[in-house]
């Protein structure tokens, strides 16, 4: 093939089209924003500092130092990142991207989260907010229960009187204490052991829980019901209750560290951001601002 052919050829690649096209739009940026390329730095310093970075993560990864030649992989890697990240420094790229403004958010965010939690709460400090916040740290009361079922599904309007008459059945003292076959097969467990009212809405549904704890004591046979839920009608016989209680500080302390570290984080990133605010002045646009709401919209 002679020059002439090889050369079209080369100008037919995609390649070179995209190549082509990414300098002539690096240069037209250039030309429109002759500044900001004054934003890239041309020296790159792998120091000290960043090869301990490097390595360590790599040893964190790998559970051991880099060899010579895949600590030099790792330079070159680190290099290369840094080139690209700089010259989209120096295009304008990080402007307007709303997906990096929240990172650089996060990042912010989590600085002063960190000096805000570099000191662990004493032991005081602890006892302190778990007073102030008790009520937080009540422990739920908790049922231990079996059920019946009775799907709506597959008897529609006669589950209700059907399970009233399992009932009249298994009104004496000598009932069984679990009987799942005198209903219908049910898609979960008919034994439920020591759940707390919220663990049971997930399960049945707010109204059912609700209710199973507004039962009185049982009669004889202990069954009771019926009650509706979201898969249907339930006999229930509850086997157990603990009532709810207020715990003490060492059952519960690793929940209150961990609330106290999360208001303390709060805490500071609300004094950090109003230190911040007050370097700003802020001028919205009241016209557009009525014209865009949804009062404005009335």
């Amino acid at each position: 093939m002679n020059g002439r052919g090889r050369l079209a050829r080369l100008i037919r690649e995609p390649l070179v089209h995209f190549l082509a096209l990414g300098a002539a739009l690096f240069a037209l940026y250039a030309l429109i924003n002759p500044g900001a390329t004054d934003r890239r730095t041309t020296r790159i310093d792998v120091g000290p500092d960043e090869l301990a970075w490097i390595t360590t993560t790599w040893s964190q990864q790998y559970r051991r130092p880099p060899s010579d030649a895949e600590l030099r992989s790792l330079v070159d890697e680190y290099v290369h990142d840094e080139v690209l990240y700089r010259e989209a420094l120096a295009m304008g790229l990080d402007r307007d991207d709303i997906i990096v403004k929240r990172r650089l958010v996060q990042k912010l965010g989590f600085l002063t989260e960190d000096v805000a939690t570099q000191q662990p709460p004493t032991e005081r400090e602890l006892e302190q907010y778990f007073a102030a916040n008790r009520e937080r740290y009540r422990l739920p009361p908790r049922l231990t229960f079996t059920h019946i079922y009775f799907s709506t599904d597959q008897r529609g309007a006669a589950a209700r009187p059907d399970a009233e008459r399992v009932l009249a059945r298994l009104s004496h003292a000598g009932a069984p204490a679990r009987a799942p076959e005198l209903g219908d097969r049910f898609m979960l467990q008919y034994d439920f052991a020591e759940r707390a009212p919220d663990e049971i809405a997930q399960l049945f549904g707010g109204a059912f829980a609700e209710s199973l704890f507004a039962l009185p004591p049982p009669q004889a046979s202990g069954w009771q019901g019926p009650l509706n839920s979201g898969f249907g009608v339930h006999l229930v016989r509850v086997v157990a209750r603990t009532p709810g209680r207020m715990p003490e500080l060492a059952e519960v302390v690793t929940a209150v560290r961990q609330d106290l570290d999360l208001e303390r984080r709060n805490e500071a990133n609300a004094r950090r951001y109003a230190t911040l605010r007050g370097r700003y002045t802020v001028q919205v646009d009241s016209a557009a601002f009525h014209r865009l709401s949804a009062g404005g919209n009335r």
